[in-house]
């Protein structure tokens, strides 16, 4: 009776996951190493969001699908792959909640990555330099920030307290014998 509510959640991941099913849609025969190596990937997935234009290498071709582009397939990965991950952390088996937020991160970031590729398809150009967009470069910023994010969350700035403010101590009233005592 204690294992049925991992059982139910782990069968219903393990579905929604399954690449001939839904996950198809989500790169879902990659593992967590291989969804990595390719989030870092340098190349370009996608020039104007078209998935024809892109020549898929090796373990890249997960990412692609016949009926939809490289952002649908990232989008859906981010959304599932969040919800999925929320879910799966609350089962009473330890399991680490470190890698799904950085393939999070990484993902998210290089959505944003291969849109402004999308975006200027000839790179950022400033006065006479032209700087190349590297989608996986904002992939790996991106997971770095969002692991980050959890160590900064509970950190307060210089001055701000929690809860109420502590009780005025009273002030010590000054004796001429105590000199000796106090500090200079």
């Amino acid at each position: 009776r204690r294992l049925l509510f991992p059982a139910l959640v782990t069968l219903l991941i393990s579905t929604l996951t399954f690449p001939p099913g839904f996950g198809q849609f989500m790169a879902g025969q990659l593992t967590q190493k291989d969804t990595l190596v390719t989030l870092f990937d340098n190349q370009t997935w996608a020039k104007q969001g078209l998935s024809d234009e892109f020549e898929y290498l090796g373990i890249l071709e997960a990412w692609r699908h016949p009926r939809s582009n490289v952002f649908v397939t990232l989008v859906v990965f981010i959304l599932m792959k969040f919800w999925m991950s929320a879910l799966a952390t609350t089962i009473p088996v330890p399991c680490g909640a470190f890698m799904p937020v950085f393939v999070i991160g990484a993902a998210f970031g290089r959505l944003v990555g291969e849109s402004m590729a999308a975006w200027f398809p000839d790179g950022i150009h400033t006065d006479s330099n032209t700087y190349r967009i590297v989608p996986g470069g904002y992939a790996v910023v991106a997971d770095g920030a969002d692991l980050a994010h959890p160590a900064r969350h509970d950190r307060r700035h210089p001055g701000q307290r929690r809860g109420p403010e502590p009780p005025a101590l009273p002030l010590r009233q000054h004796h001429p014998h105590q000199e000796a005592a106090l500090p200079p």
